[in-house]
């Protein structure tokens, strides 16, 4: 049974960092946070390559459009989550 304003979607670290929404949220803090997505993606792409071959080296149509999906997600991040958090990027 779910609690009122719960659902079974709900984003686990937002709770974890506002102690399970006992505490405003900085989301300030996230999109500065999101900026460093494309950087670190770029610094752990070679690990990525070898655990997404290894999974899905017979699927050559979901492993053509992993890495794309992370890129965009990396670039956009900022954007995005101040979007979602209706947070102007700073």
């Amino acid at each position: 049974m779910l609690q009122a304003g719960r659902s079974d979607y709900a984003n686990k670290l937002h709770l974890i960092m506002t102690l399970d929404g006992q505490i405003p949220l900085e989301g300030s803090f996230i999109v500065r946070a999101a900026e460093k997505h494309a950087s670190v993606l770029s610094s752990v792409r070679e690990e990525l390559l070898r655990w997404w071959h290894a999974f899905l080296g017979k699927d050559p149509s979901r492993l053509a459009a992993l890495e794309p999906f992370f890129q965009r997600r990396a670039d956009h991040g900022p954007d995005r989550i101040s979007r979602a958090l209706s947070v102007m990027t700073v």
